[in-house]
């Protein structure tokens, strides 16, 4: 189930020493393909690419939180600076993500510190687009690095905020518990968790759903800081951030029989704070 792979999927920073296998190397390039004929939420199309090892012919690269060390490939796309392609940038590469947990692959979101130029010429990078993200592949170490493990701590990597502050019934003024899902036999209630337990930037999980359970919705909204250090880039980072919320709770709403579909019915729902923004809603 895919719920599970949500749940086993980890950052992985030190990969071994190995190149990958040609069976993995295949698979990879199938998850590709697919992936690229797909849409995001927002109707986008993104063609992500397979790179040997880092492009300049290093493993090792300086990555959000740390190194990158013996990365076997990295996966990366461009698109252009547009906060609707961000979060279908987000949403594409969080599905090849999960995909590569199921493979028994290791990867690794990295957004803010890395050497752009050095993807320029293998993605052909025009003035006109932007590479928001990378992700660097290969298989996990058993044992991770003392540093490795030690920044994990700093950031709270491992840790999440709770449900009654990410997650609200009808509007902002009451928050959400697993027990106001219990009689949804827990389809919905995974389908919220997965979104608790995916990755953001310095994980700040900026994701704010409501649910509106009378007319089959849950509203998501942007907890965006306009002050937050990875704007730096030239783009709103945590719009990456709303698209692998998004693409958390589809898959398993989906998978556990709540097709649904993405739309812009903004609801008349008073905001609390001024950095929230509405982003999208999925019905069913």
């Amino acid at each position: 189930m895919i719920f599970n792979f949500i749940q086993r999927r980890t950052s992985v920073r030190t990969f071994m020493e190995k190149p990958l296998a040609k069976s993995d190397l295949t698979n990879i390039n199938n998850i590709l393909a697919k992936v690229n004929n797909e849409k995001g939420p927002n109707g986008n199309k993104i063609k992500f690419l397979l790179l040997d090892t880092a492009p300049n012919g290093d493993g090792n690269i300086v990555g959000t939180y740390g190194f990158i060390r013996n990365a076997q490939a990295y996966i990366a796309g461009t698109i252009p600076n547009d906060k609707r392609a961000l979060e279908d940038y987000g949403y594409l590469l969080e599905k090849i993500v999960i995909k590569l947990v199921e493979e028994g692959l290791g990867s690794c979101w990295l957004g803010g510190t890395f050497k752009r130029d050095d993807f320029i010429e293998p993605l052909a990078l025009n003035n006109e687009q932007i590479i928001p993200a990378v992700l660097p592949i290969g298989y996990p170490v058993v044992n991770r690095r003392n540093a490795e493990q030690a920044m994990r701590f700093i950031i709270k990597a491992d840790k999440r905020m709770k449900w009654t502050a990410l997650f609200f019934n009808k509007n902002f003024d009451n928050g959400l518990t697993s027990g106001d899902l219990h009689e949804d036999n827990s389809v919905l209630l995974s389908a919220f968790e997965s979104v608790r337990l995916g990755p953001s930037a310095s994980n700040k999980q900026p994701w704010r759903l409501v649910l509106d359970k009378e007319n089959n919705q849950v509203h998501f909204y942007l907890d965006e800081n306009p002050k937050y250090s990875g704007n730096k880039m030239g783009f709103s980072m945590q719009r990456l951030d709303i698209g692998i919320a998004m693409y958390h709770f589809q898959s398993v709403a989906d998978e556990n029989g709540f097709a649904g579909k993405w739309n812009n019915q903004i609801p008349d729902i008073s905001i609390p704070e001024s950095n929230y923004k509405y982003v999208k809603t999925f019905s069913w």
